[in-house]
């Protein structure tokens, strides 16, 4: 059975990539790309794991297939403005480039950063109380994944919430520069790298790969903008792909170690299959349990994020929510706690919704990358397309967890708008003059 769904949502990545014009960053080819690399680990086990439910096959297939007919819609009938298209417009680029950040801005920020690191540092060895630096990120990793963790900084949390947004300037700022070819700032570079490390310290990947694709997508489509060429799914670029996507994998098996994981028992390829095909497994044995949504509020599971911060917020449980991310086995392996994007769909709302919310979701996703498409290459910041590359992780992150309700429609997504409308004000905006502060309107 695997194999055919795996054959079967490759189709639908191939149909995506001639729909929409062999555009690699588009909505649909960046999902289906996403469940065809996780299908391809399950074949590694397909043995072992022995994938066996249908049901499984017709979720993954109807939330593919509403959230590719719904990118359709709104790319064909959507009307464009094609005043501001950057395929007809031509655009003179101004030798002064306004989407740059001053140094003494850049200084302050890597101060701020290098002072979040410290505090960051410090919380893991209040809580390990020694060992090496691996060894405390390991040990406050496993603590907070178990909730059994001593300290935890509200403060710390609250500013890596205020930072992330900052992060995504800082990125665009960075992928413009080398698109446009100009000179990139030693001092934007350390605060990428001052913001890679902060993101590991926690013992996560998560954000280190929000980082990672929020960038390609940002590069790629600025490239677009730059060449008047879109970057097609072509046999150059797929051999880039693969390259890219091994020196990937030799990063994120470093990073364990790195990070304190134990992998002694496990290959390179094992760690990797097991990391990207887990969460579709876990789906498929969450199906077999049966488990429905009765007596629970309304989307308890698509929304458990939000659910739980209300809860938060009143002090009260108000709301009863499910425990559903339990931690799973398959002979022995362990399989890990995540369900892919349609494990909460499908308890809540079953197959249908599976195929509906993934049409809206689908249809929400194109309709700004429409807008990001339309866009001609200037002088000024496009935070259509850092909200673009925002989304984009939640959209090839589909195949691992419920990215789109953790991120998208949840409350990180007001902390992400406000961080980066006060940034943009921080770094673009605000002007020292004789007489004192100036924030430049418009």
């Amino acid at each position: 059975m695997i194999y055919l769904l795996c054959i079967c949502v490759f189709g639908l990545f191939v149909l995506s990539a001639i729909v929409f014009k062999r555009d690699f960053t588009a909505p649909a080819v960046l999902i289906t790309l996403g469940f065809v690399i996780s299908l391809l680990c399950c074949c590694i086990y397909a043995d072992e794991w022995n994938f066996s439910d249908y049901r499984l096959f017709w979720v993954i297939i109807s939330g593919l297939s509403g959230f590719i007919l719904a990118c359709w819609l709104a790319f064909v009938f959507v009307k464009k403005r094609k005043t501001k298209s950057c395929e007809i417009t031509n655009v003179k680029i101004s030798t002064v480039d306004e989407v740059d950040i001053s140094n003494i801005k850049l200084t302050i920020y890597l101060g701020i950063q290098l002072v979040f690191v410290l505090f960051q540092i410090y919380d893991l060895y209040r809580n390990s109380r020694g060992g090496s630096l691996s060894y405390a990120i390991g040990y406050y990793y496993s603590m907070n994944s178990s909730g059994t963790l001593e300290y935890k900084s509200q403060v710390l949390n609250i500013a890596g919430i205020l930072i992330m947004p900052a992060n995504y300037i800082i990125l665009y700022v960075l992928a413009r520069k080398i698109t446009h070819r100009r000179k990139v700032a030693v001092l934007l570079i350390l605060n990428v790298g001052v913001s890679i490390v902060s993101s590991l310290l926690s013992g996560t990947r998560t954000t280190l790969f929000m980082y990672a694709i929020s960038f390609s997508v940002m590069f790629i489509i600025q490239k677009q903008r730059v060449t008047k060429k879109k970057m097609n799914i072509n046999l150059k670029n797929i051999i880039k792909f693969f390259i890219v996507f091994y020196l990937a994998i030799v990063v994120f098996s470093s990073l364990f170690s790195l990070q304190g994981r134990t992998i002694s028992d496990l290959t390179m390829v094992d760690l990797i299959a097991n990391y990207l095909g887990a969460p579709i497994k876990n789906l498929e044995l969450f199906i077999k349990d049966n488990i429905t949504n009765n007596g629970k509020p309304a989307g308890s599971a698509t929304f458990m994020n939000t659910y739980t911060w209300l809860n938060e917020l009143t002090g009260k449980q108000i709301f009863d929510i499910p425990n559903l991310y339990k931690y799973r086995w398959n002979n022995g392996k362990i399989l890990g706690n995540v369900y892919t994007q349609f494990m909460p769909l499908y308890y809540d709302y079953g197959i249908g919704g599976v195929f509906f919310v993934m049409f809206i979701l689908g249809f929400f996703c194109q309709k700004i990358y429409n807008k990001v498409k339309m866009q001609a290459d200037n002088n000024r910041i496009d935070y259509h397309l850092i909200l673009y590359s925002y989304i984009a992780f939640a959209i090839v992150f589909c195949f691992f967890s419920n990215k789109f309700f953790e991120l998208i429609f949840a409350r990180a997504m007001i902390y992400n708008i406000v961080g980066i409308l006060f940034f943009d004000i921080l770094f673009f905006r605000l002007q020292v003059k004789e007489r004192g502060f100036v924030i430049r309107i418009g």
